[in-house]
């Protein structure tokens, strides 16, 4: 797989999140990311698994589900990479 193939389907699962939470690019990545991470899986084989059979996103194992939940609900109040580390959300990296 190319690496433009690679960024495509990573794009697509960030577009797929988008749509899915009603988040912004930069909150699908870090919840990709997050799920990534916790599952020790690379992210591009998470994103090819969302892009693949979305309903996935409803099946996440309960501690990356929390996770995730945790996100959204700090994006959608607001509080989005604050880096609470009692609140479930990772730090936000510096660009």
């Amino acid at each position: 797989m190319t690496i433009s193939a690679r960024r495509a389907v990573i794009n697509q699962a960030i577009g797929m999140v988008m749509l899915r939470y009603g988040v912004d690019e930069e909150s699908a990545f870090s919840l990709l990311t997050t799920m990534s991470q916790q599952s020790n899986v690379k992210l591009r084989i998470i994103a090819e698994r969302v892009v693949a059979d979305p309903a996935r996103l409803a099946q996440l194992p309960s501690r990356t589900a929390q996770s995730v939940r945790v996100r959204i609900t700090a994006v959608r109040l607001g509080n989005a990479g604050r880096g609470n580390p009692d609140s479930g959300v990772p730090f936000k990296h510096a660009k």
